[in-house]
């Protein structure tokens, strides 16, 4: 396992390092700074840090202790914290949502913008009685002159879905762009296109 001495160097994608640093170090869920950390989870959480702590080890553990941050992590952090400031120009006062866009899909190992692919298509109205809803030309409702459709999904939701994807590309391309400087592992781009939807 990478110690932080920079002997055992890792080439991985951007997206990859964050899911290690979010899932597998927890590096926001750590408190403190120096010395030894503690996860913000629970009593017995706190406990068991307590006790490891007094023991001066971690028991049947090995590589990083559950109580320390792994170095790259913690310089991964910190870049992500500043990556609002760094995307303002491109996506405004949206651009403050990365941070936390980035550490959200980082954590549950997934992208954003679920409907981002798909295309919106039209679907009629149906009534109870299984027939399109219409609207007529005249009161008498002899003569209709469209039938009412939704559309599935909202082409406003597509919408949204495709920004929230390109802000969180935008901010993974920008961390690969200019690295923090790491110990244990080289961050390599994400290697897809931006908007995936139109090609």
């Amino acid at each position: 396992m990478p110690d932080g001495s920079g002997k055992a160097v890792k080439a991985m994608t951007v997206e990859r390092l964050l899911i290690w640093t979010y899932q597998d170090q927890a590096t926001d869920t750590i408190v403190g700074r120096g010395g030894a950390y503690m996860r913000v989870v629970g009593i017995d959480s706190a406990r068991r840090a307590g006790d490891r702590m007094a023991l001066g080890c971690e028991v049947m553990g090995g590589g990083y202790a559950r109580l320390t941050v792994h170095p790259d992590a913690e310089a991964i952090h910190d870049a992500v914290k500043t990556l609002g400031g760094r995307l303002r120009a491109r996506h405004g006062k949206n651009a403050s949502t990365a941070v936390g866009l980035v550490i959200r899909c980082a954590k549950a190992g997934t992208r954003p913008g679920t409907l981002r692919l798909i295309q919106t298509r039209p679907l009629k109205i149906e009534r109870a009685n299984g027939k399109p809803e219409m609207v007529y030309y005249d009161v008498a409702r002899s003569r209709p002159a469209y039938c009412l459709l939704h559309y599935d999904p909202l082409p406003e939701h597509v919408a949204l879905d495709r920004a929230m994807y390109r802000l969180w590309w935008d901010a993974l391309d920008d961390l690969a762009a200019y690295p923090p400087s790491l110990y244990d592992h080289i961050m390599l781009p994400l290697g897809e296109p931006r908007e995936p939807w139109s090609t």
